[in-house]
């Protein structure tokens, strides 16, 4: 797959370095916990029951932040009552001790729909908090195969209008809201927006 993905983008511009795109460098943080899921052995991710997987991704996680000065910051849990479920769960993290309202992310990580949470999450929220003295919600939608489409989508677009609405009860700026999507997540951002046109709000 990788090796398909380095041959388009060579085509679309030749005078790449073929063995530059071949073998990209990864930042050092990204090596090591490649580094670190190679050590373990065994089946891969994606040949493990879902739970051992999950399981996996956040033992690696723990491992990696063992020691590790976290960034100063401010972290809440809450359930807002709204989607088709009635719940969605949400971790808002704020550098720590901010005042005022601040400019609100919402995130929305990848894993296939299958994998990832707040806690494979961690360490990268606080990190983009501090550095950006923003507020991220990251949105922890219900997984598959616990639920199917479209639960995960519809709680995406209900957790970002709920807080586009009441974003001053949590203490975020709604005037000031970006969305943020990695890898699965990606497409949901263009309904999102597509539904907070119908609703009437700029974007």
């Amino acid at each position: 797959w990788f090796a398909s993905c380095a041959r388009s983008v060579r085509n679309l511009n030749p005078h790449l370095d073929a063995e530059v795109v071949a073998s990209p460098v990864l930042d050092a943080s990204s090596q090591q916990f490649l580094d670190s899921l190679a050590a373990r052995g065994g089946p891969q991710l994606w040949e493990m029951p879902i739970d051992e997987g999950r399981a996996l991704l956040v033992s690696v996680q723990a491992e990696a932040l063992k020691g590790a000065e976290l960034p100063p910051t401010d972290v809440e849990d809450l359930t807002l009552p709204v989607g088709p479920l009635g719940r969605v769960a949400v971790r808002i993290v704020r550098p720590k001790g901010s005042l005022g309202p601040l400019p609100a992310v919402m995130y929305f990580h990848g894993g296939g729909w299958v994998f990832c949470d707040r806690n494979t999450h961690d360490r990268l929220l606080r990190d983009l908090a501090r550095a950006a003295n923003v507020a991220i919600v990251f949105v922890d939608y219900s997984r598959s195969p616990e639920v199917r489409y479209p639960i995960a989508n519809e709680e995406a677009y209900a957790a970002t209008k709920w807080v586009a609405e009441n974003g001053q009860d949590i203490g975020v700026d709604p005037s000031a809201l970006a969305l943020v999507g990695a890898l699965s997540s990606l497409p949901w951002l263009i309904l999102i927006l597509a539904g907070l046109f119908e609703v009437g709000w700029a974007v």
